[in-house]
């Protein structure tokens, strides 16, 4: 349903945030190059969402907003890529043909599998240069060779040396995606989706660790980090990674959210090899300096810029949450980071951070697309097995305070044309069993053109001219969101209550079946497209084995929304949706000579934590 491009808008624009095969999506902070050609299929319906969704599935028209322009832009990208990546792999095939003269197949040598054994020794450490690619005629060390099938006596076992790796697979189920799993003696635990219709290859590396982790006055960690990713590395020049993927016809990406940092590439099948060389290469011996930490920290400080400051609306994106939250920092603070922080952020703190995060036992490998699984173990095992394990910092998740009272807020925005505002309500976190009512709700209400509150307030009343409704689906305590853009002349206060008189409707006599069965066919949609492409699926089933500690609960996941009732939705609608649980964001055009976003006035349930915008606000009025 979503884009990428629509993802970014919404925690974002907040360093963003489709998930695929769940219906809804997830807040995810921008890649860290533009466009992402193969972007986060993350697509989930309903939820992910209001923050700047301005982005529905009908995007593209003349009165789309930027955000929707730039989604439908990334989805065009993305095909477009896709078909590039099948027409290398087309003339990779004919050129191999035309120059590989046809030969009566033969009996492996005797000596096939002593001679596997010893080049497997001798490749135990790392190559210093990247499979597939030429040796230099002055080295001693052979280059890595181009990994093909092996010959039946060169089995992957005698490739590295050691027993056969072993993994263990969930019979198959009608319909399902088939999961292999690994887990390596360091820890990483790997994901394999073994799927042979298109040739080519998704690797997606998921660690543990987003800005919810971050400390106060280390804010924007995560992220920045990401960008260090992509600086090179012992074996790896800088932007070579870039380099080495696209010349293959792939494309190569990473995106940080408040739970998770990712990294992803998509390759013809046979350069998986290429692929986790270099994922292992920078996980083992990333190049921090001096001058690689501010250049991106200058680039990241240029992105917020860009991505906030000067962008209408963006800053309120950021404001609901630190509402919200109140003194909750994990999910109060954004993931771009104050520009302080930033600014103040020493080198040493960097490297501590890669130390404490970026360890294989905080990780997952996800690979999914035309491979064999028995040589993708052994690949893994010789290129991640030697990197060491260490101790990492279990997340304690802690509680949010419960409000005393509605909060409500009002804030001026330069740059916004017209009136807007979020209304967002404390539900539990992602995939518990409340959640799934909720999102069916969220569709229902205001998911797309069809939905009550577009047909209601857009389309008939004139009201708005948009609006979004979703959960925001986060690995921890979640928020049920709604985000509006009022009409020009209209009230934003008759807009939020038709929503309250809809929710309460709801609360007493439930949804329609018509409605409870479009909401669930679009569930069922999202999922069976959502997981169509390589990347999504190594995407997914990384997300599922990281925050669930199961990738094969995804293929029972489109299960527990198509058995929500509408008992369920009365329920959820009666129960998380009092006055007491709500905050109000108000966002109001400020005059042109106002110079940045400031908040009019304030009623805080948490008593006075006015966080990042306010501040922001506070300092430019005292200029």
């Amino acid at each position: 349903m979503y884009s990428l491009g629509e993802r970014q808008a919404k925690e974002g624009f907040e360093r963003g945030r489709s998930r695929p095969s769940r219906p809804r999506a997830r807040r995810e902070a921008s890649p860290t190059t533009a466009p992402n050609t193969n972007s986060n299929p993350n697509l989930r319906c309903g939820s992910g969402g209001p923050r700047a969704k301005h982005l529905t599935t009908q995007i593209g028209g003349s009165s789309a907003s930027l955000p929707a322009r730039m989604g439908y832009f990334t989805v065009t990208c993305e095909w477009v890529t896709r078909l590039g990546v099948v027409l290398a792999c087309l003339l990779t095939s004919i050129e191999t043909r035309a120059e590989t003269p046809k030969e009566t197949p033969t009996e492996p040598a005797p000596n096939a599998g002593t001679q596997a054994e010893a080049q497997g020794e001798a490749q135990k450490a790392p190559s210093k240069q990247p499979p597939h690619a030429p040796a230099a005629t002055t080295s001693a060390t052979p280059a890595e060779p181009t990994p093909t099938k092996p010959a039946e006596d060169a089995s992957p076992a005698k490739a590295t040396g050691g027993t056969q790796p072993q993994a263990t697979e969930e019979p198959e189920q009608e319909s399902g995606l088939r999961v292999r799993k690994h887990t390596l003696s360091n820890g990483l635990r790997v994901v394999m989706s073994p799927d042979q219709t298109v040739p080519t290859v998704a690797i997606a590396m998921y660690y543990d660790v987003g800005s919810r982790n971050e400390k106060p006055g280390r804010s924007g960690f995560a992220h920045l980090f990401e960008h260090m990713m992509f600086q090179g590395s012992a074996n790896v020049a800088k932007g070579e990674h870039f380099q080495l993927i696209m010349n293959r016809g792939g494309s190569v990406n990473g995106t940080t959210s408040v739970d998770r940092t990712n990294y992803y590439e998509t390759l013809p099948s046979q350069e998986l090899a290429l692929g986790l060389w270099l994922e292992a290469d920078r996980a083992r011996s990333l190049a921090i300096t001096q001058e690689n930490f501010e250049n991106q920290r200058q680039t990241v400080m240029e992105e917020r810029r860009q991505s906030y400051d000067n962008r209408p609306y963006a800053k309120s994106m950021l404001r609901i949450n630190e509402l919200a939250y109140g003194d909750y920092f994990p999910y109060a603070h954004s993931t771009i980071g104050k520009m302080e922080d930033l600014r103040q952020a020493p080198l040493s703190a960097v490297q501590a951070f890669f130390n404490t995060y970026y360890a294989p036992n905080n990780a997952v490998l996800s690979i999914a697309g035309d491979f064999v699984v028995e040589e993708a173990i052994a690949l893994v095992e010789k290129y991640f097995g030697g990197l060491a394990s260490r101790q990492t910092p279990r997340f304690e998740a802690g509680r949010v305070n419960p409000p005393q009272a509605e909060r409500f807020e009002t804030m001026q925005d330069p740059l916004a044309e017209l009136p807007a505002f979020h209304i967002a309500y404390h539900i539990p976190p992602d995939r518990s069993s409340d959640h799934y009512p909720l999102e069916l709700m969220a569709i229902i209400l205001g998911d797309g053109d069809s939905s009550r509150l577009y047909q209601e307030l857009v389309k008939q009343r004139q009201v708005l001219q948009e609006i979004h409704v979703s959960t925001d689906g986060r690995r921890g305590p979640d928020l049920f969101s709604v985000w509006a853009i009022v009409a020009s002349g209209q009230s934003a206060q008759e807009a939020r209550s038709a929503f309250y008189r809809n929710v309460e409707h709801i609360a007493k006599k439930g949804v329609t079946v018509r409605e409870l069965e479009k909401a669930k066919n679009r569930v069922r949609s999202a999922f069976v497209f959502g997981l169509e492409t390589n990347l999504a699926r190594a995407q997914r089933l990384a997300e599922f084995e990281m925050y669930w500690g199961d990738a094969k609960l995804l293929n029972s996941e489109a299960e527990r929304y198509l058995k929500v009732t509408n008992e369920d939705i009365m329920r959820v609608a009666g129960q998380y949706f009092a006055a007491s649980n709500r905050t109000v964001l108000d966002v109001v055009p400020a005059p042109k000579s106002l110079p940045s976003t400031q908040p009019t006035s304030i009623r805080d349930g948490y008593g006075g934590n006015h966080g990042e915008a306010s501040e922001i606000a506070q300092r430019e009025v005292a200029r």
